[in-house]
């Protein structure tokens, strides 16, 4: 992968639509290499501990395209997280 985690995911996305990820018997005629690299994708996507393997891949990935969807949740998780820019006393 070079970098550009936003296509991968789309990829990632399409291969694991119901349209294609019903035709079992496709599946069986790919090379093991390809099933072996969709199985990598499956992991580094996988949601556990919230994208953790992610965002670690990412951290270590320069020059990196993120995944937008994913920055932007990050973003409005952290305007929700604080919500006034005025600290009290």
């Amino acid at each position: 992968m070079l970098g550009n985690f936003e296509s991968a995911f789309a990829l990632f996305l399409a291969l694991h639509s119901f349209p294609v990820d019903r035709l079992k018997n496709t599946r069986a005629l790919v090379n093991k290499n390809s099933l072996k690299n969709f199985d990598e994708l499956s992991k580094l996507f996988s949601m556990e501990r919230n994208n953790q393997r992610y965002k670690t891949r990412l951290q270590h990935t320069v020059p990196a395209i993120p995944i937008v969807s994913a920055f932007t949740k990050e973003l409005f998780m952290i305007d929700e997280g604080n919500t006034s820019g005025i600290i009290s006393s």
